[in-house]
C-alpha cells in the first residue's frame, strides 16, 4: 500500500477535492481511488464524536521551525521534542486530523503495526508517536496545500502557489488560515498550553507574514544547509514522493521535476530574505545544519537558551543521539553539470544570504 497525504481525509473532503478536479482521474489509479474512499468512510464515521466540539484556544508563543525541505528541519524537530519540554503534533495526528482527539489511543498502535516504520525519503524512523509536520494534516483537511500536487499532479502549478500564497487568490488564503488555526487549536486542546507548541512545516518558511498575522507572539527557528546538498537531497525526496499514491498521471510533473524544484527553492528563499525582517527582534534564531550535525548538544543548548526553557532532559537527548550512530545518510548521485550551472546562475543570492560559497560544476 502506497503512502498518501489523503488517507486521513473524510468523505466530504475527498469528494470536494475530486470535484475540484472534475473527476479527471487516471483509470489505472482506480484501486487507489477506491482505497481512499474506504479510508474516507472510516474517517467520517470514527470522527463523529469530535464534530460536536469547538477548539477555541490558540497556542501561547508557538515555535515555528523553518527551512527548506532537506535542510535539517526534521532532525531539529526530533531533537526538540524527544522529551516533555515541548508539545508537537505526531504522525498519527497529522495523518488523521479528523479523528485523533478520541481515537489515537486505540488506533495508533494498529497503524504502527501496518506502517513501514521509516520515512520513504531517508529511512529515518517514523512511528505514529514521532513528531511530524502539520502540512500533512492540512492536505487531509482539504485546505490549500502544495502537497496535494502529488495526489493531483495535473494541477501541480496551482498547488505550487500554495507554498507562499503570494500569487494565490484571497479565498485560498482565507481557507488556509481557517484550516490552520482550527487544526492548531485542536492540538492545543489535546496537550494544553503548559508546554510550548513546536510546529514544523518547510512551506511555512515562505509564509512568515501569515504566521505573524495569526500568531503575533510566535518565535521562529530557521535552519539552513549548503544549497547544493539541499537541492541534491530534494531531488531524491521528489523521487520518493513520486512513488506515493497519485490519482493522475505523473508524466508532466516528472518531466519538469528539476525546474519545479529550482523554482520553489528560489521562491522560498526570496520570500524568506524579504519577510524575516518582519520578525520582531529577539524572536528569531538562525542555525546551520552543519553545526547541528557536528555539535548537537551545544546547538541544543543555544536553542533552549533562545526559548528561555530551563527544563530539559539531557539524558533523553544523549540517548537519542546514541540511537542515531548507526544511521547513515543516503548517498545521492552527483548533481548533473546543467543543474549545477542553473543553481550557480539563479541562486547566487541564496549562497550570499546563507553564507555558502559557489563551486564549479565539476566540484560536487
Amino acid at each position: 500500500m502506497k503512502v498518501s497525504f489523503l488517507y486521513g481525509a473524510d468523505l466530504k473532503t475527498l469528494v470536494q477535492l475530486f470535484w475540484q478536479q472534475r473527476f479527471r482521474l487516471d483509470i489505472r489509479r482506480l484501486p487507489s481511488v477506491l482505497l481512499h474512499f474506504c479510508f474516507a468512510v472510516f474517517n467520517t464515521v470514527i470522527s463523529i464524536p469530535e464534530r460536536f466540539f469547538r477548539w477555541e484556544k490558540d497556542p501561547v508563543s508557538p515555535v515555528f521551525i523553518l527551512g527548506h525541505w532537506r535542510s535539517g528541519t526534521t532532525h531539529l524537530h526530533n531533537l526538540m521534542t524527544i522529551d516533555s519540554t515541548f508539545s508537537t503534533p505526531n504522525t498519527f495526528q497529522v495523518a488523521f486530523p479528523h479523528l485523533f482527539f478520541y481515537s489515537e489511543k486505540w488506533l495508533a498502535p494498529f497503524f504502527d503495526r501496518i506502517s513501514p516504520g521509516v520515512r520513504p525519503m531517508d529511512n529515518m524512523a517514523m512511528l505514529m508517536s514521532s513528531a511530524n509536520e502539520e502540512e500533512i494534516a492540512l492536505a487531509s483537511l482539504g485546505a490549500p496545500s502544495s502537497y496535494l500536487a502529488i495526489n493531483f499532479p495535473r494541477d501541480h502549478q496551482r498547488y505550487r502557489t500554495y507554498v507562499s500564497f503570494r500569487t494565490a487568490d484571497s479565498k485560498a488564503v482565507d481557507q488556509w488560515k481557517k484550516a490552520y488555526r482550527k487544526y492548531v487549536r485542536k492540538i492545543v486542546a489535546k496537550y494544553g498550553n503548559d508546554r510550548p507548541l513546536v510546529l514544523k512545516s518547510p512551506a511555512n518558511t515562505a509564509r512568515v507574514p501569515l504566521l505573524l498575522e495569526m500568531y503575533p507572539d510566535a518565535r521562529f527557528i530557521h535552519i539552513h544547509r549548503n544549497p547544493y546538498e539541499t537541492l541534491r537531497s530534494t531531488i531524491h525526496l521528489y523521487e520518493a514522493w513520486f512513488d506515493m499514491a497519485s490519482f493522475q498521471s505523473l508524466k508532466e510533473l516528472k518531466a519538469g521535476r528539476d525546474t519545479f524544484i529550482l523554482e520553489v527553492y528560489k521562491e522560498m528563499h526570496q520570500c524568506w530574505f524579504e519577510d524575516q525582517k518582519l520578525i520582531p527582534e529577539g524572536k528569531l534564531l538562525t542555525l546551520r545544519f552543519e553545526d547541528l550535525k557536528k555539535n548537537p548538544v551545544e546547538i541544543m543548548e543555544t536553542v533552549y537558551q533562545f526559548l528561555g526553557e530551563k527544563k530539559r532532559d539531557k539524558d533523553a537527548l544523549e540517548a537519542y543521539l546514541r540511537s542515531l550512530k548507526s544511521y547513515r545518510q543516503n548517498d545521492y548521485d552527483a548533481l548533473p553539470p546543467d543543474i549545477m550551472a542553473k543553481i550557480n546562475q539563479q541562486m547566487r543570492f541564496v549562497f550570499d544570504g546563507l553564507g555558502y560559497s559557489l563551486k564549479e560544476s565539476s566540484a560536487i
